[in-house]
């Protein structure tokens, strides 16, 4: 039995855990999309925006909605040459304290 059909199964039988297993999905996406700006990984950014936006749905944050759909369509229709800049580690900017 795969994991994911044993968290199925257990998620219909207690709402304890279908809770909890929900939460640690989100905090799991928070921590990728974190690990993502830190690391200037645009791949893992775009890809944790997608997997955040259905929770502001099912949360009814229509700003947010309205704002991460249209922040997805304009990084997905950049020019050629700043999506490959942004896959190459121009995502977040580096700053070194230690001068």
């Amino acid at each position: 039995m795969k994991f994911s059909n044993f968290c199925h199964i257990i998620s219909t039988e207690n709402e304890i855990f279908k809770y909890l297993n929900n939460y640690c999905g989100m905090v799991e996406i928070l921590l990728s999309s974190v690990m993502a700006d830190r690391n200037s990984n645009y791949e893992l950014h775009l890809l944790t925006t997608r997997q955040i936006l259905p929770y502001f749905f099912s949360m009814n944050h229509t700003n947010y909605i309205r704002g991460v759909t249209l922040y997805l369509q304009n990084m997905i229709k950049l020019p050629v040459e700043v999506a490959q800049d942004m896959k190459t580690g121009m995502l977040s900017v580096k700053r070194n304290l230690m001068q």
